[in-house]
C-alpha cells in the first residue's frame, strides 16, 4: 500500500465520530501506519548505535538552538 493510500484511509478513520479513529479487528488509523516504515530501512543496526544517533541528534538541535539565542 502507498503512502497516499495510507494517508486517505487515516484522514477517514480519525473523521469517525466517537470513535477517535482507532478501531478494532486491525482496522482504524493506529493499525495502518504499522510497519509503514519499514521501506525507509536502508541498514541494519543496533538499538544502542540507533539510540546514540538519535540522542546525538538531539543535542546538535539543542546546541544549534542555544547559539541562535
Amino acid at each position: 500500500m502507498n503512502i497516499d493510500e495510507i494517508r486517505r484511509l487515516h484522514a477517514e478513520a480519525a473523521s469517525e465520530e466517537g470513535k477517535a479513529g482507532f478501531g478494532r479487528d486491525g482496522k482504524g488509523r493506529a493499525a495502518m501506519w504499522a510497519g509503514a516504515g519499514v521501506g525507509l530501512v536502508r541498514s541494519r543496526q543496533g538499538a544502542a548505535t540507533i539510540m546514540e544517533k538519535v540522542r546525538r541528534g538531539a543535542v546538535d538541535a539543542i546546541d544549534a538552538a542555544r547559539l541562535r539565542l
